[in-house]
């Protein structure tokens, strides 16, 4: 460029071209050096504000690094952040504690030490078990039959009670006004009423049919429900098998 501006002459012109195809190692190591010292000052702005944010940090651990050289672990202190896996750890071993005291002072003297550790391993092992829940099915198991104790069993309506036959008459006369107020009927609805009809015909089969279902049966079918809005109150609206319509009527 300046050769062109005629600011150097011919020979200057030659001379920096056998300059620079002499010295071209050493002048393309200058540049890298120079690349270098940029990014290095780039970094050296970085780490100085890596290291201005993590000294607090590190002030903090060298400080609980000395304390605990120089005046021990203290083991018996408190935590000072409160934290609910602490709180359920801490719970933990009192409670793990306070049953192999319990269990201590039932012994006696003279066995109390040869059978303290073996007893302390086997508490170890069903209190790993009982944390990962793997006996937690026979738990469920014993605590609802210690439940079930307390509480006495329903006992079920008499087989042959008097006014059983009057009381399936009403309520298959009770299904069967829903149906009566319909003009027109679906196919399931149809099927509900011919049924409704047959046990309105023979009532004492039909009863005999539902007592053995209430007596055999431990699993009954699926009820629906779907609610109305009427925008200040909710109407629900139930959608029941009609052998469960019977049962419930019937109970």
């Amino acid at each position: 460029m300046h050769f062109i501006n005629v600011l150097y002459d011919a020979f200057q012109l030659a001379d920096g071209l056998q300059y620079l195809f002499a010295h071209v190692g050493q002048l393309t190591r200058i540049i890298g050096l120079i690349r270098d010292l940029l990014v290095m000052d780039l970094v050296g702005v970085y780490g100085y504000f890596f290291l201005h944010g993590i000294m607090p940090l590190l002030e903090s651990w060298l400080g609980n690094l000395l304390s605990r050289q120089f005046e021990g672990h203290h083991s018996n202190s408190i935590a000072k952040t409160v934290t609910k896996q602490r709180i359920e750890s801490h719970y933990d071993l009192e409670l793990r504690a306070s049953v192999m005291l319990d269990i201590l002072d039932m012994m006696p003297e003279n066995i109390k030490q040869n059978n303290a550790r073996l007893i302390l391993q086997h508490l170890s092992e069903a209190w790993r078990c009982w944390k990962r829940k793997e006996l937690l099915p026979f738990i469920q198991l014993l605590y609802i039959g210690s439940e079930s104790r307390h509480f006495s069993p329903i006992p079920f309506p008499p087989l042959a009670y008097k006014h059983d036959t009057k009381l399936l008459i009403l309520s298959l006369e009770y299904l069967k006004e829903a149906y009566n107020v319909k003009s027109k009927l679906n196919q399931p609805q149809r099927e509900e009423l011919v049924l409704i009809e047959q046990a309105y015909d023979n009532p004492r089969e039909a009863l005999s049919r539902i007592k053995h279902h209430l007596l055999t049966q431990y699993v009954f079918k699926e009820c629906e429900i779907e609610f109305m809005d009427l925008y200040d109150h909710l109407i629900p609206a139930y959608d029941v098998e009609l052998l469960e319509k019977k049962l419930l009527m019937l109970v």
